[in-house]
């Protein structure tokens, strides 16, 4: 007899798995039910009748994702990752957290980068045929107790957040995304989301950490050799552009 299984939550069984070896677990969780939409286009939902039942041991499935739906999946994600990035420098910045003026001009700056991101994967997902995944509502990525009490520790804080960001999106370059239209769309940002790294790297050497001599900021010789950092634990603010 076969069992019903429910599509979605065997991708995100599955996408947690992807999660656990590129070290983007912690954003996954983040993300919550509100990957649902996500994971269905994924899968391509609806499915004929008497489909969704687990293939029997020993056989092989055929089914294979049409690219354009592939790259709204990925792209539907990514809408929800550059959402909360944006929710994350609002956060820093409606609870004082980062003070400093010209932090709170790169601060701005990058949060207008991410809304433009945001609004050209968006723009994206239409253009393949799909439909945007709803990013009201989010809040913002784990916020760590200690960025609460240190400047540095905030923008220390920021930077392994656009590192992830850049890793996360470097790798759907590589080995997932499946059209033209997709890659462009990368090509466009990862260059800007490896630039914010560069910049959190400076300020933080340079401007707020000038007393931490053994500070381990520096760059590596390429993305793909920079660890992903781990994702930090902690509380969400409801703050929503």
């Amino acid at each position: 007899m076969r069992n019903k299984i429910n599509l979605v939550d065997i991708a995100r069984r599955d996408l947690l798995k992807m999660a656990a070896m590129t070290g983007t677990v912690g954003i996954i969780t983040a993300l919550g039910d509100a990957l649902n939409p996500t994971l269905a286009a994924v899968i391509s939902l609806p499915q004929k009748k008497g489909a969704g039942a687990a293939t029997p041991k020993g056989a092989t499935s055929t089914a294979k994702v049409d690219p354009a739906t592939n790259d709204i999946g990925i792209a539907n994600m990514a809408i929800l990752l550059e959402q909360k990035a944006i929710n994350t420098y609002l956060g820093l910045k409606k609870e004082k957290l980062i003070v400093n003026k010209a932090i709170l001009d790169v601060a701005t700056q990058f949060s207008d980068d991410h809304a433009a991101h945001r609004d050209a994967l968006v723009k994206a997902v239409k253009a393949l045929g799909g439909e945007p995944v709803t990013y009201k509502g989010l809040g913002t990525f784990p916020i760590p107790a200690k960025i609460l009490k240190k400047e540095s520790e905030a923008v220390r804080y920021g930077m392994a957040l656009e590192l992830i960001a850049s890793k996360v999106y470097l790798d759907a370059f590589k080995d997932k995304l499946r059209t033209p239209e997709g890659l462009s769309l990368i090509i466009s940002i990862l260059p800007v989301e490896t630039q914010h790294v560069g910049v959190l790297r400076t300020v933080l050497k340079f401007v707020v950490d000038k007393s931490n001599k053994d500070n381990k900021i520096s760059p590596y010789p390429t993305l793909e050799d920079e660890p992903m950092p781990e994702m930090p634990q902690g509380f969400s603010w409801d703050f929503n552009a």
